[in-house]
């Protein structure tokens, strides 16, 4: 999961001046760039919500909900 965060948002969950790291083509939130099209009922600008969020999605369906899987397949 770590080599995702990484890929995703090099580890920041906020951007320097204070705000929530939001996706540059997508709305995806924070740390974990969770999606709020495809989960809507997540906190995910809370950084401890969106790491949980993200390691039960991990959990889950492993590294499918991340575009950087692609990535990180590759390493």
């Amino acid at each position: 999961m770590l080599p995702i965060i990484d890929c995703e948002s090099k580890f920041n969950h906020y951007n320097e001046d204070g705000t929530v790291l939001r996706g540059r083509e997508t709305p995806d939130i924070g740390v974990s760039q969770i999606s709020p099209k495809y989960h809507p009922e997540v906190d995910a600008e809370d950084l401890f919500t969106n790491l949980a969020y993200a390691r039960k999605l991990y959990d889950i369906s492993g590294v499918k909900p991340w575009v950087c899987r692609k990535y990180v397949a590759q390493l």
